[in-house]
């Protein structure tokens, strides 16, 4: 078996492993509509945020924008930073969250 030969064998079966694992990082970053409703879904679906619909989620190239007046003090924004911080295709967190108190 000759150089070339090997190469013809083995280059192809590189790039066709190379692409099964790159396909699903590159699969979840999706667009950013896809981005802001992954966050939001998530936001929804955790029990520990009180009032996920207070909380208003845009999405630009991955930078995630949060908005809102939201109840339970810094723990609860940090809650919402993490679960935002951690949905794939989530670059980076423009936190723009303020805490209320609800006076209960």
């Amino acid at each position: 078996m000759n150089t070339n030969t090997i190469y013809r064998a083995i280059v192809p079966s590189f790039f066709a492993a190379l692409l099964l694992v790159a396909a699903p990082a590159m699969a979840s970053t999706g667009s950013d509509a896809d981005i802001a409703r992954a966050v939001q879904s998530g936001l929804y679906h955790h029990n520990g945020v009180q009032n996920p619909l207070d909380v208003t989620v845009t999405a630009e190239n991955g930078v995630v924008k949060l908005r809102g007046n939201v109840s339970g003090g810094l723990d609860q924004i940090r809650l919402i930073e993490g679960i935002a911080q951690h949905t794939p295709g989530v670059e980076s967190i423009n936190n723009q969250l303020v805490p209320f108190d609800t006076g209960a």
